[in-house]
């Protein structure tokens, strides 16, 4: 057995842990508190009446049935849960691999007054990865560089 010491308090602890479990433990409530305080200040740069939406019942729901339902739209039961745009990748490259869905995505974006409307809308939305989720909202993409 391989042992350190807690980076906090010093005791003795088992590898790979980094703390004992009392210090643990407060790690894990400082951890807990900055996400909640940063969660608080990205919300305030959002428009409220979205924030509301995503936090809603019939949003979760949805959200959550639709996910579900990818079993039947593509008539197989390996592709609940699964991102759409991996599976028509795969569909071209067999080598690409398919990914968990993490999000559903608005078709027409929510921000716009059809996209509002349309915001319960079964037929509006998409499963994707984190990846493909970035991808649509042109966030994080490499800009080319000018020589």
């Amino acid at each position: 057995m391989i042992v350190k010491m807690c980076a906090i308090c010093g005791k003795i602890v088992e590898y790979p842990n980094r703390y004992c479990s009392t210090c643990q433990e407060r790690v894990n409530k400082q951890i807990e508190e900055r996400q909640k305080n940063y969660n608080r200040q990205y919300n305030k740069t959002r428009d409220p009446k979205l924030v509301k939406f995503r936090k809603s019942k019939e949003w979760l729901q949805l959200k959550e049935r639709y996910l579900q339902d990818l079993q039947k739209k593509y008539g197989d039961v390996k592709y609940a849960y699964k991102c759409e745009d991996c599976i028509e990748e795969n569909k071209k490259d067999n080598s690409y691999v398919i990914k968990l869905a993490e999000e559903v995505h608005h078709l027409v974006f929510i921000e716009t007054q059809e996209g509002w409307e349309r915001r319960l809308d079964y037929n509006n939305l998409r499963a994707l990865c984190h990846y493909h989720h970035d991808k649509r909202h042109n966030r994080f993409q490499r800009k080319e560089r000018r020589v």
